[in-house]
This record gives C-alpha cells, sequence and structure tokens, in this order.
C-alpha cells in the first residue's frame, strides 16, 4: 500500500486542518469518515502518523483541494501479514471471556489492560502465549509511567476484523452492550473456558467476612448483557450464582456457598495465578 510522505511535517499538518475545516468536521467524525480512530487523526494532525494515498486523494477531491507532488511523495508499504486462524475451540473462547473482563477493541488493536504487578505473570505466562497459539503474533506491552497499568496489545486489523466476526463487538462495551457471543452456549468446555477468562480478569476472590477461611468468588460488570450471559453461563454449568446486586455502580455477582466454591475450584479453575494463590491462601488460613 502507498503512503503519502510530505516534504515537510508543516505540510501535513496544515493539510488536515484544512480538511477539518472545510469539511466543518470534529476529530471524531473525520475518523468515521476515513475509518480509522479519533486517536490517528490526532497523530494525522501531529504528523506522527501517514496516510495511505488513497486516503489522501479521497480528502483532496472531497475538499476541493488541488494536490501537488511538489510537496509530498509516495512510499510503499507492506501489507499485514496474514494472521493464523484460530479454531472455534476453548482457547478461543477464554480469550474472547478475557477481552470481555479486561479487554476492548479499537478498529486495528486488541488492548487487554490489567494491573501491572499483580497481573503481568497472568500476562506473560497465559495470555501472550494464548495470543500467540491463536494468531501466531506476538503482543507488545505499555507501561503507564503514572499509574500500575499494564496494556498488553495486539496490533492488527485482522485480528479485530477476525474477532468481530466470532461475535465481540468493537468500542466501548458499555455503550454497545457487549455480550457473550452464543456460540460459546454450544459447548460446556466453551462456557467453562469463557468464565474462566472472565474471572481471570474482572474476577476477585477474598475471605468471607463471618469465616475468614473461606474463598469467596465474585466478578463485576457495568455491562448489562454481559451480566446476563455470565449468570446464565454458571447456571447452565450446574452453579448456583447469586443475583446482580442492585443500587450499585458496579452490580456484582458471586459464588458464596462452600460447595459451590470448591465445585468452582476443581471444575473450572483459575488461570490468573493471584487468584490460585489467594485462594489457597484463604482456605490454609495464610
Amino acid at each position: 500500500m502507498e503512503y503519502v510522505s510530505f516534504v515537510k511535517k508543516e505540510d501535513q499538518i496544515s493539510f488536515f486542518r484544512t480538511v477539518l475545516k472545510q469539511l466543518d468536521l470534529n476529530h471524531k467524525q473525520l475518523a468515521d469518515l476515513l475509518s480509522v480512530t479519533k486517536s490517528m487523526i490526532g497523530h494525522y494532525l501531529h504528523g506522527r502518523c501517514k496516510i495511505s494515498l488513497t486516503k489522501y486523494l479521497f480528502l483532496c477531491e472531497k475538499c476541493g483541494i488541488k494536490h501537488d507532488n511538489l510537496f509530498f511523495n509516495t512510499i510503499e508499504v507492506p501489507k499485514e501479514y496474514t494472521i493464523k486462524i484460530p479454531k472455534i475451540d476453548s482457547k478461543l473462547a477464554e480469550f474472547i471471556g478475557i477481552i470481555l473482563g479486561d479487554g476492548y477493541m479499537h478498529k486495528n488493536e486488541v488492548v487487554i489492560s490489567s494491573h501491572s504487578i499483580d497481573d503481568i505473570i497472568y500476562l506473560r505466562e497465559f495470555v501472550e502465549p494464548l495470543t500467540i497459539d491463536l494468531f501466531g503474533k506476538l503482543p507488545k506491552y505499555y507501561f503507564s509511567k503514572t499509574s500500575r497499568n499494564v496494556k498488553l496489545k495486539l496490533q492488527s486489523r485482522n485480528i479485530v476484523t477476525f474477532l468481530v466476526s466470532s461475535g465481540l463487538n468493537l468500542g466501548n462495551k458499555i455503550r454497545n452492550n457487549s455480550a457473550i457471543p452464543r456460540w460459546i452456549f454450544s459447548n460446556k468446555k466453551y462456557l467453562c473456558a469463557c468464565v474462566r477468562g472472565i474471572v481471570d480478569t474482572d474476577g476477585s476472590v477474598f475471605p468471607k467476612s463471618r469465616n475468614p477461611n473461606l474463598p469467596q468468588i465474585e466478578v463485576s460488570s457495568r455491562v448489562p448483557a454481559i451480566r446476563d450471559g455470565f449468570r446464565e453461563a454458571l447456571i447452565l454449568l450446574g452453579f448456583k450464582p447469586s443475583k446482580w446486586s442492585a443500587g450499585s455502580n458496579t452490580p456484582n455477582c458471586g459464588l458464596y456457598a462452600r460447595d459451590q466454591v470448591f465445585k468452582y475450584y476443581k471444575k473450572i479453575g483459575f488461570n490468573n495465578p493471584k487468584h490460585t494463590k489467594k485462594f489457597i491462601n484463604i482456605f490454609s488460613g495464610n
């Protein structure tokens, strides 16, 4: 694919300012017009990223701008590598659960946002190998300089396209009311894996207040469809989850009875070592 390389950075900045003014658009509207993210418009406006020749000529025509080859060159960028297409199985179901828990997707990337200390072993020793196994692609890590947050990113339009075709939504999970894809309900192994992915990322393990040696397993979610699907999945798997708490900004649903908690540990378990460690420590009284 060919991209436009302006001779001067200022020429690119001026071009995009002119486009916004001529079309009377804000950054979000221009992003939608070009089928890119809003942040990409910011990169264009600061000269950090190059625009494709196709999109550049489209904007010129839209704004009535005569393009002059004296102000830019074109460069050839290889097409994105073809990804490995994963099978529909429990590994994919668990990855989808992870995204429904702590992840989200833009048009060109999958992001899993976690605690840089508590979850780093889980990310490096389970999630990273899982992404390589599923898609044949190594993720990148971005550590916050101002908080204990780390983002694992898979930057690939092809992966996003595949995951959308598998039932996930782009963008904000609350606004889009994201849900567990229905194909996952066709197989109990898929359900176990997806539930584990959600609990490992959006769940917590803590001691019962009246019995500190009894672990409790709880999930919090502000997304109605995820809440409905998560509880439905647990019931189909033979569990007796609580109802989602009412009157809370972030409702909770959990397994609190002894038999339910230990049934979860044996039947589904954790792949996030922080949960396993906390579960064992509570049970053993440490």
